[in-house]
């Protein structure tokens, strides 16, 4: 197996590099995001503030409904996010896409 790199961060400062092991194709990237805040809506799911990225300037703001953290985690908390391809989905839009 191959190994991705994933940044350590403490604050908004790189503090490492940690191997992770990954597919051979590249299909694992893991990476560290920055819970900013969490937003209670009137209507529907919670949603919790994230941010990613290297520079203080240039960090990405994401979106996610709170029930793809953990539990436990809150304003305030570092976590690892985990993107994998699925092949068998893919692989299935393929066939399907022959027929």
């Amino acid at each position: 197996m191959s190994e991705a790199e994933e940044k350590i961060l403490e604050g908004d400062e790189i503090i490492g590099v940690e191997k992770i092991s990954g597919a051979e194709d590249g299909t694992v990237k893991r990476t560290l995001a920055y819970i900013d805040r969490i937003e209670e809506v009137e209507e529907g799911e919670d949603k919790a503030v994230l941010y990613i990225g290297e520079e203080t300037d240039s960090m990405i703001k994401i979106v996610l409904p709170i029930s793809l953290l953990p539990d436990d985690a809150g304003e305030g908390d570092n976590v690892s996010l985990t993107i994998t391809i699925d092949n068998a989905e893919e692989e299935d839009a393929a066939q399907i896409a022959e027929e």
